[in-house]
Formats: C-alpha cells, structure tokens, sequence
C-alpha cells in the first residue's frame, strides 16, 4: 500500500507512488502464496489471498 500511494511511508511520513516498487513486492507475495501453498492456516490463506487481491485491484487502477 506504501508503494502504491495509500499509505505514508514510516520512515518521511509522506505518501508517494512507486509502481515499480509495487510490482515487485505484489510479485514477492505471490511467489510466497506459491511456496507456502499446503502450508498455511486457513486464516493465513484468506489474508494473502484478500491481500493480494487489493493490491492487485489497486494497481490495476493506478496503471492504467
């Protein structure tokens, strides 16, 4: 969310967008859904997944 302009950076406190950066960390938790598959709670589960889906919902929004 940080990268995507919806949350303030911890560090400066200021928003900014990043797509790169926002790619590459939907991309990182992706591959951590996949190598965790089997894995997980369920719990756990639904949260990357719900996660996944708005940051790429979000992205989609921004990128276009």
């Amino acid at each position: 969310m940080m990268h995507l302009g919806e949350a303030p950076h911890p560090g400066t406190g200021k928003t900014q967008t990043d797509l790169a950066l926002a790619k590459s960390t939907i991309n990182l938790l992706t591959l951590l859904r996949q190598k965790t598959k089997g894995n997980l709670e369920q719990e756990e589960q639904v949260l990357l997944n719900t996660l996944l889906d708005e940051l790429n919902g979000k992205f989609d929004q921004l990128s276009t």
